[in-house]
Formats: structure tokens, C-alpha cells, sequence
């Protein structure tokens, strides 16, 4: 299957394979393909499921038992590794705008009850 920005989904006999697992079977067949552009910055897909795999352990290890992971980042590439860890997960993410006021984000995650946020490093204010 084609999309319409030139990316090529192995054909699959179940039909019905999540994203994450159609991402893990094209980085293994192309690993060093760039998988992800953003500004000047790019990453393969052997860089991304291995940035993705590496957080996904550490979702695992830290909020094994939480069913919702909010993911808090403005679009780029830290958005991608952290929306793919979360998936790879099995958990849902739920996004976080960072520029949006600190009162409407609090309002999200305590309507949703979501425990645990990852933030990409840029959004992180000491």
C-alpha cells in the first residue's frame, strides 16, 4: 500500500496491524532510510524505533500500571519518538499543548487522570 507521501506499508496478512507494528516492519526493512525531517534536523528509522524503544522501556518501567501518558511538546521530533513510545507502549497519549496556558493543561490532565507526562528536553523549564 501506497500513501500519498511516497511512504510504502508492507502488505500484511491480518489487515489489521497497528501503527507501531507497521513502523517496526518498515525500520527493519529500511533501516537507514530517513524515516523523519523537521527543520535541519532528520533521523533514520533504525535512529527513531531505537529512540522510540528506549522511552517505551522507560514508560514501562516508570508508569507500568497508568493507562493514559500525556505527551507534552511542540510539534517535532521529540513529539514523534514520544507519541511512537507511547503507542509502542500499549498505552494512549494524550497531547499536551506546552504553549498553551498552564490553567487549560492543568484542566486536561486532571480531567483526563492522566499521572504521567513526558516532556521533550526544549520544553523543560528548570
Amino acid at each position: 500500500m501506497q500513501s500519498n507521501y511516497g511512504l510504502h506499508w508492507p502488505n500484511t496478512t491480518r489487515g489489521h496491524e497497528s501503527l507501531h507494528t507497521l513502523f517496526e516492519l518498515s525500520a527493519k526493512k529500511h533501516p537507514e532510510n530517513i524515516a523523519l525531517v523537521c527543520g535541519n534536523e532528520q533521523m533514520t528509522f533504525k535512529e527513531l524505533n531505537d529512540r522510540a524503544d528506549n522511552l517505551c522501556h522507560a514508560i514501562l518501567n516508570w508508569a507500568y500500571y497508568e493507562d493514559i501518558i500525556a505527551v507534552s511538546s511542540t510539534p517535532g521530533i521529540d513529539m514523534v519518538v514520544g507519541v511512537l513510545a507511547v503507542l509502542k507502549s500499549g498505552k494512549a497519549f494524550m497531547p499536551i499543548d506546552p504553549k498553551a496556558k498552564k490553567s487549560r493543561n492543568i484542566q486536561i490532565v486532571n480531567d483526563s487522570a492522566a499521572r504521567f507526562c513526558i516532556t521533550g528536553e526544549k520544553e523543560y523549564e528548570a
